[in-house]
């Protein structure tokens, strides 16, 4: 499963809440090569949850939530679980403060994921800190590429596309010039013109020979 990052919304229950994370609660939530799934919470100051499932504790959290198909199937199904904005860090009233459940929703109305969170302890958690904010920053680093990446091939497309218009506006000129009226049209008018001139000077002469 691909590295996802995101917010949980802290609920407090029936906890004392200053007694919980006032601050932003984030988590990382991924799958490497050495365990099927991993989860971290922390307020990246004091406080840090986490949990390892192993592949039975992936499959008995599959059959739980009651989700059918392969375990790469339910892998997607977390990833896209963890991506919605419906995720929150519980803190049940029946257990300590220290116990948290990440809970996340795909979308209303499908069944929920609940992972049971334990505590990191305090000479470790500056490490888990420290570990978060490196692979927050290695996905922020990743998705700059992509996105650099995508941009320049939009820029040449873009590009392209300019250079195949310029092409084809030149093939249109060339192929469709402008036209000129032929020299004979208007040596035929300038005739016509002056037959015109004639008429009227016939018609001026035979007046006067009346009139006299």
């Amino acid at each position: 499963m691909a590295a996802v990052f995101g917010e949980a919304k802290p609920e407090y229950g029936g906890h004392d809440a200053d007694a919980l994370p006032r601050r932003p609660v984030l988590f990382h939530a991924h799958a490497p090569s050495q365990t099927p799934l991993r989860v971290v919470a922390t307020d990246l100051r004091s406080l840090a949850w986490r949990c390892s499932l192993d592949l039975d504790d992936l499959q008995n959290l599959q059959d739980d939530v009651g989700i059918g198909g392969s375990c790469s199937d339910f892998l997607d199904y977390l990833y896209s679980s963890f991506s919605s904005a419906q995720v929150k860090l519980l803190f049940p009233a029946a257990q300590g403060p220290d116990t948290a459940e990440l809970v996340a929703t795909k979308a209303k109305g499908l069944p929920r994921i609940t992972l049971p969170l334990h505590p990191v302890a305090a000479s470790e958690l500056k490490d888990v800190i420290a570990d978060f904010s490196l692979a927050l920053y290695a996905s922020y680093k990743t998705k700059q590429e992509h996105a650099s990446r995508e941009q320049e091939r939009v820029s040449q497309l873009m590009e392209s596309l300019a250079s195949e218009r310029e092409k084809n506006e030149k093939q249109t000129s060339v192929a469709s010039p402008s036209k000129v009226p032929p020299a004979k049209a208007t040596k035929r008018v300038a005739h016509a013109s002056r037959r015109a001139r004639g008429v009227r000077g016939a018609l001026l002469q035979d007046d006067n020979d009346d009139e006299s």
